[in-house]
């Protein structure tokens, strides 16, 4: 039953869901089905974000909303452009 739920919010998400700590090291990350393999893998687990090849800007806004998260307990969800 977990697996099949899981799988089943995985294959509705348009992109990524990425679960790091409050220092920006990623814990964990599941791709979405339309999404391409810019960094989105298992190798950025582990990682803080600031050592990717995240463009900073898109990096301090990943932190700002990951911070708003860990002090309110809510999903974050951004949006943002990667370069190819």
């Amino acid at each position: 039953a977990q697996e099949h739920r899981e799988k089943a919010l995985i294959g509705a998400i348009p992109d990524a869901i990425f679960l790091m700590n409050d220092q920006g090291l990623y814990l964990d990350v599941r791709k979405g089905k339309e999404v391409n393999d810019y960094l989105i893998d298992e190798s950025v687990i582990g990682k803080n974000i600031y050592d990717t090849n995240v463009p900073l800007e898109v990096s301090d806004l990943i932190i700002k909303h990951n911070q708003k998260a860990i002090e309110t307990g809510e999903v974050q969800s951004i949006e943002y452009v990667l370069p190819y």
